[in-house]
């Protein structure tokens, strides 16, 4: 029987904690089907994307580096959960992979990264840059609001935008 590790995660600490659940139903549908045993969960609550630079992240690497031999996929909700850095996504996707013999899944979005499939590799790449992608313009669009309520309005002045924007 296969076996396989899972990181869930979403990134503002006001966000649901049912996105977690959520994941955890997707992901436990996926093993499910798969006939795949869970053998450890890293979450991380209330961080973002950006980077690795996550506690549960790292943990679930130091737990990688000592158990590899006894994991054969990292599963994720979507990819955007795993990283929102492209590059930095695919470099740690082709570690897993190539040190580790590890394969990253993106349960809801069908997609098992495998490094050396072109078609795999161009899918997973494709979501991912999507996911940087989509970082970029709400990034965008939290700078207009600012700029608008401070032109407008007058608020906001010392730059620090408020919960939610």
């Amino acid at each position: 029987m296969k076996r396989a590790i899972r990181y869930l995660r979403y990134s503002h600490e006001g966000q649901s904690n049912s996105s977690i659940e959520r994941q955890e139903l997707y992901t436990d549908e996926w093993m499910k089907y798969n006939d795949v045993e869970l053998v450890d969960t890293f979450i991380d609550r209330g961080k973002s994307a950006k980077t690795f630079d996550r506690p549960d992240f790292i943990k679930l690497q130091t737990f990688i580096a000592s158990h590899y031999k006894k994991v054969d996929y990292l599963l994720v909700d979507q990819l955007d959960r795993f990283s929102r850095d492209a590059g930095e996504a695919m470099s740690m996707v082709k570690k897993l992979q190539r040190k580790y013999n590890i394969q990253v899944v993106s349960v809801t979005e069908g997609i098992t990264f495998d490094y050396n499939a072109p078609g795999s590799f161009f899918r997973a790449g494709l979501q991912l840059l999507l996911a940087e992608e989509d970082n970029i313009n709400r990034s965008i669009k939290i700078r207009g609001g600012i700029y608008t309520a401070m032109a407008k309005e007058g608020r906001y002045l010392n730059r620090i935008p408020p919960f939610g924007y």
